[in-house]
């Protein structure tokens, strides 16, 4: 039996939302309140056995570095699909919501999105100043909330996490 760990944030029409889904679904599951909101634990009886699967709905900026850390990341517009979304973790298909998915949910403003890339691309930092209009001396500023952001420790954890969400790039042969 495999088990699908899910957490989804504060927001009481998500707890509503998602507890119905899953009771739809029969699967037995147990639902606990944490430091980063409700957490279903969902029992896949009819899969094989294997470690257990963490699922974060990102709902809000908060969530984003528990959901690097997770094997499964979701966004709210896959809220149609959740029940699929979770089977498919539960069978070990597992990634990251791409970064323009994070953009259009509003996770990321402003910046984010080009200092994400530029990040993922391993860019030194005196091109990351140059291509975003900042100063050296601003980005040294911004950066630790940025890896704080997301979860970081330093500039090489923040490439590896931040590349969870950009597409890779095809090579031409």
């Amino acid at each position: 039996m495999r088990q699908v760990n899910l957490t989804i944030g504060n927001d009481p029409y998500l707890l509503e939302h998602v507890t119905q889904l899953v009771t739809r679904t029969g699967r037995p599951f147990q639902l606990d309140d944490t430091d980063h909101g409700w957490r279903y634990h969902i029992a896949y009886p009819d899969h094989p056995p294997g470690p257990n699967v963490d699922v974060v709905l990102l709902t809000t900026r908060h969530h984003l570095a528990p959901a690097l850390q997770a094997h499964l990341a979701l966004t709210t517009s896959t809220l149609d699909h959740l029940d699929a979304a979770l089977t498919y973790a539960a069978s070990g298909h597992l990634g990251f919501p791409h970064l323009d998915t994070l953009t259009t949910a509003g996770i990321l403003t402003a910046d984010e999105p080009d200092l994400w890339q530029l990040i993922a691309q391993a860019t030194p930092n005196h091109r990351i100043a140059h291509t975003l209009g900042y100063s050296t001396r601003t980005l040294h500023r911004i950066l630790p909330t940025f890896y704080q952001l997301i979860g970081a420790t330093n500039k090489p954890h923040a490439a590896l996490l931040c590349s969870r969400a950009v597409p890779h790039r095809q090579t031409r042969q």
